[in-house]
């Protein structure tokens, strides 16, 4: 599987493994991104269904098909590949999303966001408004919530294959 990765093909992270290691930042870097970009929700539960922290265990391996065991064997960490996100919904209309993992540090965003008809918008940090722009939709139980998609489609033109190797993402309800 030699997906393109951000202008990157796998062989080339491969046989580079400093090269991975500095795009593990980027990748981390462009996933919040993007996600705070097109953050959405689509289901039938109000923003108090999402309240509290949700958390995922994310590998920058599976996540664009690459080979774990030949990364490590040309020197890049296990750990520069995982990462976690927190999803922490407040409330009061405050979402604080983190990432990061031991080796690459961790970074935080927080912004505001509102549930409403199955979608959760927000903005692009706490001081401006909500966009009714774009939208991420997910299924939710009581301990499991899974962004499925971005919406609307003509509003993620040119990002099909970044948001095809990020969703879905499983959150685990912590808290």
């Amino acid at each position: 599987n030699n997906k393109h990765i951000t202008g990157i093909t796998n062989p080339y992270i491969i046989r580079r493994g400093c090269a991975m290691r500095k795009n593990a930042k980027i990748i981390a870097f462009i996933l919040v991104a993007v996600l705070m970009f097109s953050l959405t929700a689509c289901g039938k539960n109000s923003a108090k269904s999402i309240v509290g922290t949700w958390k995922a265990e994310i590998s920058a391996a599976d996540m664009y098909g690459m080979n774990e065991e030949e990364l490590i064997k040309s020197g890049v960490s296990a750990d520069a590949l995982k990462f976690s996100m927190t999803y922490a919904f407040s409330e009061d209309g405050t979402l604080t999303v983190t990432t990061g993992n031991e080796s690459m540090g961790t970074t935080s965003q927080t912004v505001k966001y509102r549930a409403e008809n199955g979608r959760l918008y927000t903005a692009p940090d706490e001081d401006s408004e909500i966009s009714e722009e774009t939208y991420t939709v997910y299924e939710f139980s009581d301990n499991s919530l899974v962004f499925t998609k971005v919406g609307p489609e003509d509003a993620t033109e040119g990002y099909e294959e970044i948001l095809a190797a990020i969703y879905p993402i499983k959150f685990t309800k912590i808290d």
